[in-house]
């Protein structure tokens, strides 16, 4: 069965399954700046909807100690302030690891219980580590991804996994490790990450069409449905020759990637994805700044 637009929330006109469509802009977790003015993740919602943002990614990557009632108290504030929640799963996830299997089913059934909780239903996890064999780690990957996937929709059946493209080059998490991943069921959507790729990549995102690659494999390879209501990560990343090192802020003027060429994309192909910064402390800020560097874009097309 398919499940159109999942995930999606926005202030707009509502589809079959009662879910508000329309782009989002949010941050990973709270901003330094929240906490000059409220201690609690609760008030966050509130605080993201007066700001002008529309979503909210809870990070459970250390571990899953949150109890049911704050993650309730989480859903109920976001349901108040039209914020649309969606949590990353522990960052100790590794599909390619046989010995873990049970291990993960665990994490994915928990993750998905406070995302619902919390009024949700996308979880983004990391795929796990090459080893030895790219191939034979990707194969041992989607195994065991496909099982946990179907043990998992027994229990929440309008979940929505988002495998994340990663920017280590010992990590699986390619586009195209993504994309074979999401081609196991449905309802797994890309969790593409800008800031990784061009980490992994040494810096290769930077013009329109640099962009547009990726968008373009991602529907070739899943579908136009799974383009338009992706999941997006987009962070500036310091990066070594092995990758990934350390996240920055939009002020970074080094290393990029800059969100501007990808924001011409996504207003021309009128996409709807979910757009989290995880930007280091200024995370809300710079999805801010991003959420107005679309709709500019956007306002000069419609002219």
């Amino acid at each position: 069965m398919v499940f159109p637009h999942i995930g999606t929330v926005l202030f707009a006109q509502k589809n079959r399954l009662g879910t508000i469509m329309g782009i989002l802009f949010g941050p990973a977790g709270n901003s330094d700046s929240f906490y000059t003015q409220y201690k609690h993740t609760y008030e966050a919602p509130q605080w993201l909807s007066a700001l002008g943002l529309s979503s909210f990614e809870y990070s459970l990557g250390h571990g899953i100690s949150i109890k049911e009632q704050g993650a309730r108290n989480i859903g109920e504030q976001a349901r108040t302030h039209n914020i649309a929640m969606s949590v990353h799963a522990p960052y100790y996830i590794n599909l390619a690891n046989i010995h873990s299997k049970d291990a993960n089913l665990e994490y994915f059934m928990r993750s998905s219980q406070v995302v619902q909780w919390m009024g949700g239903n996308r979880m983004v996890f990391h795929p796990g580590y090459a080893g030895n064999s790219k191939e034979e780690s990707l194969a041992i990957a989607c195994e065991t991804l496909s099982y946990i996937i179907e043990e998992t929709l027994k229990a929440y059946p309008n979940q929505i996994f988002c495998p994340e493209t990663m920017g280590r080059l010992g990590e699986l998490g390619t586009v195209d490790d993504v994309i074979q991943l999401c081609k196991l069921h449905e309802q797994i959507y890309p969790a593409v990450d800008f800031g990784h790729i061009n980490a992994r990549t040494q810096g290769r995102l930077n013009t329109r069409e640099d962009y547009a690659a990726i968008l373009d494999a991602v529907e070739n390879g899943l579908g136009q449905e799974r383009l338009m209501h992706m999941h997006i990560h987009f962070t500036h990343i310091e990066y070594g020759p092995r990758g990934e090192k350390k996240h920055l802020t939009n002020a970074d003027a080094i290393y990029g990637p800059y969100f501007e060429p990808l924001a011409h994309e996504i207003a021309r192909r009128k996409m709807e994805p979910v757009i989290i910064s995880e930007s280091r402390g200024t995370q809300s800020e710079d999805a801010l700044e991003m959420r107005h560097i679309h709709d500019t874009i956007k306002g000069e097309l419609l002219c």
